[in-house]
Formats: structure tokens, sequence, C-alpha cells
């Protein structure tokens, strides 16, 4: 219930923000007002376990170039021997420099504020939370108005931990304001790797 709250309400406040906005604003390769639900599974490289992966939230252009993002993901793990979540809540904004007419390039920061809990079968329960940051930066093709990609790396500092991502993921819209996609992501941390698919439905508000 705690995750569907928090996900709707990324949605609505993303809706907000997007809803006065084109759905091609200031003639941009890609569509950056949107709200967005993704599903998948994430993948432990050092171990067998895998987790549900969920994310939402989305981005919204404040002008040309400036644009604000925020976005929760959650990882839920379901063993014999224990349950666990992890999860974190991004917000932050990247400037968008137009490269061709269908390629942009956006390099931005996110505050993130991450939380876990693991319950044991046999033992005490484990939790605990920190604040942390996010440097970013993506490519984003136009291959269509409809058909869009992109390709991104990350860094981020939580936790005492540190970890690179690289992710990619194509969109397309069915109409101006629907769009189904696929996602891939790999992190590479201090305490271990992973690799995360997702499918996941846009909505253009």
């Amino acid at each position: 219930m705690k995750l569907i709250t928090i996900t709707a309400s990324l949605l609505l406040a993303t809706a907000l923000m997007a809803l006065s906005d084109d759905y091609r604003a200031y003639d941009t390769p890609v569509n950056y007002n949107y709200g967005m639900i993704a599903v998948g599974q994430t993948s432990l490289d050092d171990s067998d376990v895998d987790a549900v992966a969920v994310v939402g939230g989305g981005e919204a252009m404040i002008n040309e170039n400036i644009i604000f993002d925020v976005f929760y993901s959650a990882a839920i793990i379901n063993e014999d021997s224990y349950d666990a979540d992890t999860n974190s809540l991004s917000l932050g904004l990247s400037y968008r420099y137009g490269l061709t007419e269908k390629l942009d390039i956006v390099a931005g920061a996110d505050v993130v504020y991450g939380w876990y809990n693991v319950e044991p079968i046999i033992g005490n329960d484990t939790s605990d939370n920190d604040f942390g940051y996010s440097l970013k930066s993506s490519l984003r093709y136009g291959f269509t108005r409809n058909f869009e990609g992109v390709l991104g790396v990350s860094y981020t500092d939580v936790f005492d931990d540190t970890a690179t991502g690289i992710n990619a993921n194509i969109s397309y819209y069915f109409s101006e304001s629907f769009a189904f996609g696929g996602a891939y992501g790999q992190v590479m941390s201090d305490t271990d790797d992973s690799s995360t698919y997702t499918a996941f439905v846009k909505v253009r508000f």
C-alpha cells in the first residue's frame, strides 16, 4: 500500500507540472513531459537472488533547457529465509542541450533519499536510511515523432556506497498521450552488481 501511495503521489505531482506543456515542447526531439510506471526484475550478479523492480515518477520541462525530475524505485525480495526491500526517492534538475534536430544531451544531479528493511525468518530485523546524491547524463534520440530512445550513465553515492550505472530504454507513443517501452540497466557498486529489466507505461499529461 505504501508503494502504491508513493508512486501515485509522484505521478500526480509530475502531471500537474506538465499539464500546460505541449507534447513536444520547444520542438524537442523527445518528450520531456510525462509520468511513468515500470515493473520488472532485478538480478543480483553475485548470487541467485532476484527481486521485483518497481519504478514510478517522471519529468517536466521548466523552460527550454531546464528539466525537473522525480522518481521512486524499489526492489522487493521474497526468499525462504528472509524478506527485504530497498527503496530510493530522487529529486533533481537537469540541463538540456540540443546537439542536432534529433539528438539532445542532458546532464544533471539528484538529491537521493534511500531506505531499506530486511526481515529474516530467524533473527532481528535490520533497517537504515540515508541521504546521498546522484550525477547523471544521457543522450536522447528521436528516431521518429513517436519512437524515441535514451542512453544514460550515472554515479550515485548513498549509504557510503558508490555505484556507477548504465541504462538504456526505448519508448513508442501510440498516441499523443500514451507510450509503452522497455528498459535495461546495469549497476556496478562497492557492495554488489546488479542488472534490471523493466517494461513501462508513459502518460503524457
